[in-house]
């Protein structure tokens, strides 16, 4: 039986967040776990790792060492690979190309009317390509100790019929 996916939501709107943490869960049976900066979500980052992070591109608090999703992402990067959508209250296709550079492996932004069902497929997308890439890894260590069981076989058959023939 497959464990539950986590997903670290940042956003700073209590409203927002609570809204896609329901929907997400609804949608894909999962745990979220609500951080209202990347402060604090980076602070849980270091003893236990989601399996999506959705990330707002501003926070609120300007005081934070995170300002915006942007540091966020280019500080998580240098450490791990987990996957992030920007959802953003920012159009601006500029912050979009750029958080894309840097990593992200989405952006959809708030202000479309479609931007929830946006984040639910680029969330199944994100899953889907984790399912496919845990397969191919489960694939390739069966193949390898085949072809491990193939080269010993035709080693020792190898040996075998040397030694009949001598």
């Amino acid at each position: 039986m497959n464990k539950p996916k986590i997903i670290y939501i940042i956003e700073d709107s209590k409203i927002l967040s609570g809204i896609m943490a329901l929907v997400l869960k609804g949608k894909f049976n999962c745990k979220t776990i609500v951080f209202e900066n990347g402060d604090d979500a980076m602070m849980c980052l270091q003893s236990f790792t989601p399996d999506l992070i959705v990330l707002d591109y501003n926070f609120n608090n300007k005081e934070l060492k995170y300002n915006n999703g942007l540091d966020f992402l280019i500080t998580l990067r240098k450490k791990l690979k987990i996957p992030v959508i920007i959802y953003s209250g920012q159009g601006d296709k500029v912050k979009a190309v750029k958080v894309i550079k840097e990593g992200a492996n989405d952006y959809i932004s708030k202000g479309n009317d479609d931007s929830m069902s946006s984040l639910l497929d680029a969330t199944k997308d994100i899953f889907e390509i984790q399912s496919a890439k845990k397969s191919i890894k489960s694939f390739k260590t069966k193949l390898e100790k085949q072809l491990l069981f193939f080269i010993l076989l035709i080693v020792l058959t190898t040996g075998f019929l040397y030694y009949i023939f001598n």
